[in-house]
């Protein structure tokens, strides 16, 4: 089960996180966004402290290896740019996730991620 909680949840998120097999959280590869990551984490208590982290690469931001220094936690994968996001999502169409397609390289990752957790178990 994926669940993708708004921003808005920030160090609230529900009981399901903090049960999760796998928590990801989804950064910008921008020190603003690398900073309030690292509040989620280090937060008392929080939900996120064992989160691993899917970096969103824009252009002039930071390496993954700046963002895993920020935030404190491991990248578990690069999220490259999708020309194609944006005008899918105008058109009512969900993301694409073929083999060689920036989330489903991700997705992939997610998923041998977790099939290492359960065989860890």
């Amino acid at each position: 089960v994926v669940v993708d909680l708004p921003r808005s949840a920030g160090g609230d998120a529900p009981p399901v996180a903090a049960d999760a097999d796998l928590a990801v959280l989804v950064v910008p590869a921008r020190l603003r966004a690398a900073t309030a990551a690292r509040l989620l984490v280090e937060a008392p208590d929080s939900a996120w402290a064992g989160a691993q982290l899917v970096v969103r690469q824009v252009p002039g931001g930071l390496a993954r290896e700046e963002v895993a220094d920020v935030v404190g936690r491991p990248v578990l994968a690069d999220l490259a740019h999708d020309r194609s996001a944006v005008p899918r999502g105008e058109r009512g169409e969900p993301p694409q996730v073929s083999a060689r397609s920036p989330l489903g390289v991700v997705a992939r990752r997610v998923l041998a991620a977790l099939r290492t957790a359960d065989a860890g178990r």
